[in-house]
């Protein structure tokens, strides 16, 4: 599969540090004495978890709608569209 290129032009999204939430997680993870790669890890356990909810919650959406076979493919489906969203926009990195 190949990759996707970037045209140069085109600007790259900021994942956690857009200027509007950047002072509110810099105040954050100060105050808890969080920096660097530890900070890192933790906005990226963030991103992960944020996913795994995102497919918990297609799943009880499909579940629903076509039960539990449905239910399972709702949590695949919701858990890989969000993972791939989370990497592309860079806040998993």
């Amino acid at each position: 599969m190949q990759r996707r290129q970037r045209n140069r032009n085109q600007k790259r999204p900021n994942g956690f540090s857009q200027p509007a939430t950047k002072p509110l997680y810099d105040l954050a993870f100060h105050q808890l004495g969080i920096r660097g790669r530890k900070k890192r890890e933790a906005l990226n356990t963030y991103a992960g978890l944020s996913a795994i909810v995102f497919g918990v919650f297609c799943g009880v959406v499909a579940y629903g709608l076509f039960g539990l076979f449905g239910g399972l493919i709702g949590f695949f489906i919701g858990t890989s569209v969000a993972s791939d969203w989370m990497t592309k926009n860079r806040f998993y990195r």
